[in-house]
């Protein structure tokens, strides 16, 4: 967007000294057509905010692109209660992994997870699905290590635990906001 290079300033490929334009438009006394021109070349110059982390690399690589989710938005305080959650003492788990699933099958969104504090077992996430903690939600995963020691398919006992969160092949995966897990 802007690179201070003898003060210049950069609009798309051309380098235009900043005091030509300052001149040009303090002459022509179209201040409020050099706001919009300003405005309209940040709007155009708009980059992936990832892009300074791929500043002076030794090598060039592939750029991580923003994850973008459909609209849909689910709040568990319906799955909640549904399930008749209303605090940590009841494990969410089934809630959680229902409302993933439903929302994965429907295209993918956000689920919100609301204030409060919500226990729940291991969850798999699905592609297209944003787990959103609001701010004072906190997802507090079981101490019960029986929830992580799940059979597989053919009821052998894994060596290892699974995680708190799993996910296979996946794209477009988020957990944003600012609760805490």
């Amino acid at each position: 967007m802007y690179k201070n290079k003898a003060n210049s300033c950069i609009f798309g490929k051309i380098i235009v000294p900043l005091s030509q334009i300052l001149i040009h438009f303090i002459m022509k006394k179209s201040f409020f057509t050099l706001v919009a021109l300003v405005c309209g070349a940040l709007c155009l110059q708009a980059e992936n905010p990832y892009d300074a982390y791929y500043q002076d690399l030794p090598i060039d690589i592939e750029h991580v692109q923003p994850v973008t989710f459909p609209d849909t938005t689910v709040n568990m305080k319906v799955y909640f209660r549904q399930y008749g959650i209303t605090n940590a003492d009841v494990l969410a788990t089934e809630a959680f992994q229902k409302a993933i699933d439903e929302l994965s099958a429907a295209g993918g969104g956000h689920v919100v997870v609301p204030r409060g504090t919500w226990k729940t077992g291991p969850l798999t996430l699905r592609s297209n699905i944003d787990l959103h903690l609001n701010k004072g939600a906190v997802m507090l995963f079981s101490e019960d290590k029986s929830l992580y020691m799940q059979p597989d398919s053919k009821g052998r006992v894994p060596s290892k635990a699974n995680p708190c969160i799993s996910g296979k092949n996946l794209e477009n995966v988020g957990i944003t906001g600012q609760g805490v897990i």
